[in-house]
């Protein structure tokens, strides 16, 4: 009994981690989606479609510890799985467009720089970077040991390469004035996002 009750309350702390990543994840691609707007910054707004993937990854994982605690009953032994199953699989379909229209505008802007403003660029991607910091303390410090729990840490992980990646071209421009670092930036952020929407579909 006592078994149980610390499993309840182990999942329970954990659903409270993952709405404390979820919140911090979509301000901050809502403040990236501005910057990218802001800027003229493609890997600004490949790095919100790489939030996007750990904001899509933490409502999966919410919504297992919610149905992992509903009781059994007769008539839905499975059904709740469902809507996970379906939510899923048009997370991964949005991602895969996302990174079609990345890899299309990436490419044109090699052909043919824009202009980005690298200073505010970088303060945007900096701000992502520690989000996704505090998003990846906040899932670490868990201690189910759940492997719902470690799948997201992953996925935010993940996201922080995604930052390194924008700021890296935002500084690449301040220095050297190449704009196409912008485009490059964001081709490998699309790339990151590719083999984990194709897994996930």
């Amino acid at each position: 009994m006592g078994h149980g009750h610390g499993h309840a309350a182990g999942r329970a702390a954990d659903r409270r981690r993952l709405r404390w990543a979820l919140t911090v994840t979509l301000v901050v691609l809502v403040v990236e989606v501005v910057g990218a707007v802001v800027t003229g910054s493609l890997a600004l707004l490949a790095d919100a479609g790489h939030m996007a993937t750990d904001a899509g990854a933490v409502v999966l994982a919410l919504g297992a510890s919610y149905v992992a605690s509903l009781p059994a009953t007769r008539r839905s032994t499975f059904g709740y799985h469902r809507a996970e199953i379906l939510a899923a699989l048009l997370n991964a379909v949005v991602l895969l467009g996302v990174c079609a229209y990345l890899a299309y505008a990436g490419i044109s802007r090699l052909a043919d720089p824009v202009v980005v403003d690298a200073g505010p660029m970088i303060a945007f991607a900096v701000v992502g970077l520690l989000a996704n910091a505090v998003s990846l303390t906040i899932l670490l410090r868990s201690d189910t040991g759940s492997l719902n729990m470690r799948a997201a840490a992953a996925e935010v992980g993940a996201d922080l390469l995604g930052s390194v990646f924008a700021i890296a071209a935002g500084v690449v421009i301040l220095v050297s004035g190449f704009q196409r670092a912008d485009a490059l930036a964001s081709l490998a952020i699309a790339a990151l996002i590719v083999p984990r929407a194709v897994l996930l579909l």
